[in-house]
Formats: structure tokens, sequence, C-alpha cells
């Protein structure tokens, strides 16, 4: 495994040095802009029961769980090893935040989850820590525990070679075939990978158009959207 000892150096200054840069200074209208793409992609996926156990692991300031606090669900936590985003948090989040390494945690937890999300994770792991912390999340989910995960479109004929590197501490690029892979090796028994639905109108209508066009000439695999997400079932 590589080294990994500029983590530190950039994940204790990462909203200083990245995120203030890519998104709304106000955190609140950044969580409203979200909170509409969670309605358009992860709605229909999350689970009827509030009192599902849920975890966010790489949580970053919270926007994600505070969407799930305000769908009523309330058995829910996440889990974020950098200091910079923490105390960037949403103010009603931060106590829900575990301030951990999420390897660590997943190791010495005792729970099993319905929910384990990793939004924008795994592409700054190393692929040897790709396939361990995909084992960890699969001994920690429930029976029919769900794994949602959103990562960069690396197979993007658009957006895939910026997204790749936008980020210094990227490790690794995923292509809708090669997410669906690495999950399905680790003993995750369906996995379907979907495009992240903007919230133009018009832009989704273009990029449909254009993915039937790479579907019908080329593969199903290829997605012009800048990001995708997968969906795995534990059984």
């Amino acid at each position: 495994m590589g080294s990994a000892r500029y983590r530190e150096k950039i994940y204790s200054q990462y909203v200083e040095t990245l995120t203030k840069y890519s998104e709304n200074l106000n955190p609140l209208k950044e969580y409203e802009r979200r909170k509409r793409l969670y309605d358009l992609n992860y709605e229909k996926f999350l689970p009827t029961d509030k009192n599902s156990k849920i975890v966010e692991l790489g949580c970053g300031k919270g926007f994600f769980l505070k969407y799930l606090k305000e769908k009523g669900y309330f058995n829910i936590k996440g889990v974020e090893k950098s200091s910079s985003q923490i105390s960037s948090a949403l103010p009603d989040i931060k106590e829900l935040i575990v301030p951990d390494d999420m390897f660590n945690y997943l190791k010495k937890c005792s729970e099993e989850f319905d929910l384990i999300i990793l939004f924008h994770v795994l592409e700054h792991l190393f692929k040897e820590e790709v396939l361990e912390l995909l084992e960890l999340i699969y001994d920690r989910l429930s029976e029919k525990g769900i794994l949602i995960i959103e990562v960069p479109n690396a197979g993007s004929p658009l957006f895939g070679s910026s997204n790749r590197f936008i980020d210094f501490t990227h490790e690794i690029g995923f292509t809708p075939s090669s997410l669906r892979e690495v999950i399905l090796v680790t003993g995750f028994k369906n996995v379907t990978v979907y495009p992240i639905k903007g919230l133009s109108f018009k832009s989704r209508f273009v990029f449909n158009i254009i993915n039937f066009f790479l579907h019908s000439r080329f593969t199903k695999d290829i997605y012009i959207e800048g990001e995708i997400y997968a969906i795995a079932w534990k059984s």
C-alpha cells in the first residue's frame, strides 16, 4: 500500500483549500441545492422504516445527514476524520458526527446497519483500501442492508478526466463497470449503477439523448454525466 503521509496535511485544511472553492459559501444554500439532488436521485432508495440504523462514512459537513434528519430518520450518525470538515459541519448536525477514521470505526463497531452511505470516498483510497473498506462494510450491514456509493464518473466522455484529477487526494477513478466489479467481488449479490441526474431539466433531457446514442453504439456502461452512484444489496 502506498504512503498516505500527505493525507493528514491536506485533510486538516480540506475546507480551506478545496471545498470552499467548489461549494456555495453559505452552507444552508449549499444544502438546499443538494437536497434537491438527493430527492431526485436517492429518496426512492431510502428505507421505509424511520427507525432504520444508518451511518454515513466520510460524511463531511453533514449535508446528507441533515437530509435524513429532515426525512424523519432518527437512528443516524456520520463518521468523519477531517477536523476541517467537522469544524465546518452544519450546526444542528455536528452532534451526530463521530470524529474517527472510518476503518477504525468499522473495526471496533459491533452494530449492524440497514443503510451505509459513501459519498465521494472511494476515489480517495488506494486499491487495497477500497477492498478492505467494502469488506468491512459488508460485515457491518444487516442481512437486508443496502450500500449507497457515489463517485466521480471517470468514464464520462465529457467530465471524466476533469473529475479524476480535480482533487489532489484522488487515488483512483471509477467507471460504471469497475465500480460494479469491485462491489461484487467483496460479496454483494446485487449491484446497480446509475448516473447522477442534475437539477436542470434541459441538461437531463440532452444527457439522456447522448446516453441513448452511447448505449446504442458502444456499451450501456458509458454515461455522459460527471458522477455515478451504485446501489448494492447484501443479499
